[in-house]
């Protein structure tokens, strides 16, 4: 978030898919607290008015399939290794015409696949020498799918270790 603010790209909010959350307004301190706080501040406000905190939500669509794996990397210099296999991994996107990497690829890279209607981001972790994947499905069987296209795709790289994909598939 920081990086966007730097070249001049609003984001008011840093969220991870563990929940942990960044408000500009707070100096982007990962601070769960202030994130509470907030949300009580907003039921209150929508109570008020008759609604009810579900009432936040009620238009996002649930997907038919979502799961996180976390690809372990072996190599010392993990950082530099996760951000080859990225390259890579990206490079690869654009030489199939059933995937496709959006722009809208902050952290990582997210890569969709039209044809199963599924997607996955991948990243590098900040701190640790692993590479989480989220995927999400509109379809049944989606995730099994676009996991099976990434481990074919991660066969190269030694340095990283694919059993977790492997016990999607």
């Amino acid at each position: 978030a920081h990086r966007l603010e730097n070249e001049g790209i609003s984001s008011p909010l840093a969220i991870e898919t563990s929940g942990h959350a960044a408000f500009k307004e707070n100096y982007f301190l990962d601070d769960g607290a202030y994130l509470v706080t907030k949300i009580i501040i907003k039921l209150a406000a929508m109570k008020k008015q008759g609604g009810e905190l579900d009432d936040l939500i009620k238009e996002l669509i649930e997907p038919a399939e979502e799961k996180e794996v976390r690809l372990k990397i072996t190599e010392p210099d993990f950082k530099a290794y996760g951000e080859k296999v990225l390259k890579c991994i990206s490079d690869y996107a654009n030489r199939n015409s059933d995937w496709f990497e959006t722009d809208d690829s902050f952290e990582g890279i997210k890569i969709v696949f039209p044809d199963i209607d599924s997607f996955f981001i991948f990243r590098l972790s900040v701190h640790d020498p692993v590479m989480p994947i989220n995927f999400e499905s509109a379809q049944k069987g989606g995730i099994k799918a676009a996991a099976k296209r990434l481990y074919d795709a991660l066969e190269p790289f030694c340095g990283i270790t694919r059993s977790a994909l492997q016990q999607i598939l």
